[in-house]
């Protein structure tokens, strides 16, 4: 393992694994979106200047936010948290939803 990485990256796999089983359909892009948009925001009152919540559009950099879809940019984000905490459930019943019917 990198120095850099954590079972928390490797722990994310498992949800992209979950996601895929109940709708293998889904692109890139949309399991990144769906991640994010059913993540829990945790340490909600961190008013650290580092770290407090802010949105993405205003913590991230012009490259940073192309990459980003239009749908997470007014989302709740941190610097350290990023969307927040994974949310396994919510997000393999989000794919579940996004099934082609």
């Amino acid at each position: 393992m990198a120095p850099q990485c954590s079972r928390l990256v490797i722990g994310g796999a498992g949800v992209l694994a979950l996601m895929l089983l109940v709708n293998p359909d889904l692109t890139a892009t949309q399991l990144k979106e769906v991640l994010c948009l059913t993540a829990d925001q945790i340490d909600k009152d961190n008013n650290d200047e580092n770290g407090k919540w802010s949105t993405a559009q205003q913590v991230l950099t012009d490259g940073q936010l192309k990459a980003l879809p239009l749908s997470l940019r007014n989302r709740p984000y941190g610097k350290w948290y990023g969307f927040g905490r994974v949310h396994a459930l919510k997000a393999v019943r989000r794919a579940f939803d996004l099934r082609q019917t």
